[in-house]
């Protein structure tokens, strides 16, 4: 490249480019020439043993400094708190505490309902012709009936027809028959 193409291609650059072009190599060229500026030394660490020849005084690589601050033995507590979360991660929301639910009051439980264990024993004709009918649990003495008598464990007889006794647990609200066997035909 010769320096008349040079020079046409210097003319050709707009004059922002240029300037800035010129610009750089000069502020290139004091940054390598320019003296450097003494680092400033906050704290060194201090040598407890004596130099005791010159190439001790010396080491290569190494700024020698004026005099060297000792450091303290500790360190000044940090006022600032130790990380306890990841701060790159996600945002969690922390959850609420739960509140306790309130204490249901417990429904008492029903009353098991006794069996009906009574079986028909049979009627007979009373004195003054009124029927009796008789019931009777297991191998004890048969019970006389009639509407509203208490049968034990809390049944109780609610009506009496010619073909079943319906008794009744009024606590629980069950309900039950004891079936009468047909009479034979003559009796």
């Amino acid at each position: 490249m010769n320096t008349g193409e040079s020079r046409r291609q210097l003319n050709s650059l707009s004059s922002p480019v240029l300037f800035a072009l010129i610009a750089t190599i000069v502020l290139s060229a004091w940054a390598l020439f320019s003296r450097p500026r003494q680092p400033v030394v906050i704290g060194a660490i201090s040598n407890s043993r004596t130099v005791h020849s010159a190439s001790e005084a010396f080491v290569p690589g190494r700024r020698q400094l004026a005099h060297a601050t000792p450091l303290p033995d500790r360190w000044p507590d940090s006022s600032m708190e130790l990380a306890i979360d990841d701060p790159f991660r996600d945002v969690v929301v922390k959850a609420v505490p739960a509140i306790a639910p309130a204490q249901a009051v417990p429904v008492p439980a029903a009353a098991p309902v006794p069996t009906m264990d009574l079986r028909y024993w049979g009627r007979f004709a009373g004195p003054d012709g009124t029927i009796q009918t008789f019931v009777a649990r297991g191998v004890e003495q048969p019970i006389g009936i009639g509407v509203g008598t208490e049968l034990g464990g809390g049944w109780k007889v609610e009506r009496v027809t010619e073909g079943a006794i319906e008794v009744v647990h009024p606590s629980s609200g069950s309900r039950a028959q004891i079936g009468i066997a047909p009479q034979a035909p003559g009796n």
